[in-house]
């Protein structure tokens, strides 16, 4: 794969840890992404633009402006999900690698489904295509409204 831009998803995992809840900060992704605009700003605009919910997609947390104490600020914690999602929208160079880097994982994960594939047999696939339509998912597949 042609890397334009460097690499970062390493660089991200070092700068951005997850919290014992698997949560990301978003003043961190903020500045990992590279972001021009100051954080408040663009937060409130990720949120409107994006539809994303507190309580749900992020909880709001107290903090302070230094290590040492200093000013009140409000703080987000972003699930994963949310964090993934803001990096591949980032219209930044390191938003751009994250979008690349997702896009690799996809083409891999379906080459990964390609080959179980080969080596299920029709029973097993007709198992799963039952266990997807219980869920409702087949909309969002490739094989919708065919049979099995």
């Amino acid at each position: 794969m042609r890397q334009c831009g460097g690499d970062h998803t390493h660089e991200a995992a070092a700068l951005l840890p997850l919290t014992a809840d698997n949560k990301v900060d978003a003043r961190s992704l903020h500045g990992w992404l590279g972001v021009g605009r100051n954080f408040p700003t663009w937060f409130g605009q990720i949120v409107s633009d994006y539809g994303f919910e507190e309580g749900a997609d992020f909880c709001p947390v107290s903090g302070k402006t230094s290590a040492k104490g200093g000013r009140p600020t409000k703080e987000y914690l972003l699930t994963l999900d949310v964090a993934k999602e803001i990096a591949m929208i980032g219209n930044t160079p390191k938003g751009k690698a994250t979008r690349r880097y997702f896009i690799a994982a996809e083409k891999a994960a379906a080459k990964m489904a390609i080959a179980c594939l080969a080596n299920t047999s029709a029973a097993d696939m007709k198992s799963a295509w039952g266990y997807l339509t219980s869920w409702g998912t087949t909309s969002l597949l490739p094989l919708s409204g065919r049979s099995v």
